[in-house]
């Protein structure tokens, strides 16, 4: 009897060097799977027939993965004259927001909450990073974010994350209520705390607090603690554009107006320039289209259309003659060609431009 299968329609396989991954979004899961496997995927129909014909001395291994699939209820039997029935996902990523997403490092400026407010409110800004790597600083983010979440602003804020850095335990301990305070606002949906003392409790299941080396402005980029986002929305948006560039928009510890806090460029101060007309010049798009099909090493990765991107601290092992760089981020500890995961800070190939971008504290 002839069986033929297809897989669900919400299944994203990805091929790597060594092993591919399948993709589950709906399930937020993904699944390790052969090369050989994710070439019999990736036709539009499974023939198992077919398959035996074309491998006779592998249909022990073609039934374990058509169990493997069928198991894990990830393909579907059909009959042949279905198969024109179940389209193709469109993997098409489209936003009516000119930005989404917002970094802001509170530092030695104010911003003119009515004006930021509105702005943001015409790009679009859904999600909000608040980092804050000094204490002094706490005070004022409690009033900027309960001026920010206002019912009279007007704005489309989903929600905010607070990032904490702390290198003085009794400081911690003397911040607390504020802590709890901005805990219990509505929008925000995670307070991270980092330091190397030990655990101040806090009253909030919101806040998070992890023994750890304290963040500065240069924490940023370390793409191995990021491989475990499956979803629909930073897979489309991964294989279209920047997985950490595409519509950002970042404030600097100094108020300057960035792609990223820890690039160079600066396009103005965020209380003197509009930043409607910031995103509209064609540098501050410059990196939006550099995906990881087009980064060396990424680019033969299984990982990479659910991992962040770094265009700040990379290898720079592959410039182009326009400066663009397409070199693996530097920060990323996985290997697709052995398929081994080691810290980059103790990669001995790496030490000399780690000492190039002076992270050798980090």
């Amino acid at each position: 009897m002839k069986k033929y299968y297809q897989l669900f329609p919400s299944l994203i396989p990805v091929k790597g060097y060594r092993r591919s991954l399948l993709l589950d979004p709906s399930r937020v899961n993904y699944y390790f799977i052969p090369n050989d496997l994710y070439d019999i995927i990736s036709e539009d129909f499974i023939d198992v027939n077919k398959l035996y014909n074309e491998y006779p001395d592998d249909i022990r291994v073609i039934d374990e993965y058509i169990e493997f699939l069928t198991k894990n209820e990830l393909i579907f039997e059909v009959s042949s004259k279905e198969e024109s029935l179940f389209p193709k996902l469109s993997t098409n990523w489209e936003t009516p927001f000119q930005i989404t997403n917002m970094v802001i490092d509170i530092g030695n400026y104010e911003i003119q909450m009515d004006k930021f407010s509105f702005e943001i409110g015409i790009l679009g800004v859904q999600a909000l990073e608040i980092r804050v790597f000094d204490l002094k600083y706490l005070q004022y983010t409690g009033e900027f974010i309960s001026l920010l979440s206002e019912e009279n602003r007007v704005n489309r804020l989903k929600s905010m994350q607070i990032n904490i850095s702390v290198n003085n335990q009794s400081l911690l301990s003397l911040h607390k209520k504020i802590i709890d305070t901005l805990a219990k606002s509505s929008i925000i949906s995670a307070i991270n705390i980092y330091t190397l003392n030990k655990f101040q409790k806090f009253d909030s299941e919101k806040i998070n607090v992890y023994e750890k080396k304290v963040l500065n402005e240069k924490d940023c980029g370390v793409v191995d603690n990021n491989i475990s986002f499956v979803t629909r929305n930073l897979i489309f948006e991964s294989m279209t554009y920047n997985s950490c560039l595409n519509c950002k928009l970042s404030i600097d510890s100094n108020g300057d107006i960035k792609n990223c806090p820890s690039m160079s460029k600066s396009f103005g101060k965020i209380n003197d320039k509009n930043l409607h007309e910031i995103t509209q010049a064609p540098d501050f798009k410059k990196y939006w289209n550099i995906t990881k099909d087009s980064i060396e090493v990424c680019k033969d990765c299984e990982f990479r259309y659910i991992c962040t991107d770094c265009r700040v601290y990379t290898e720079r092992t592959n410039i182009d003659e326009n400066n663009f760089d397409f070199s693996k981020p530097l920060k990323c500890s996985y290997d697709p060609y052995t398929g081994n995961l080691n810290s980059w800070t103790e990669d001995e190939t790496k030490k000399e431009i780690i000492k190039f971008y002076n992270l050798t504290n980090l």
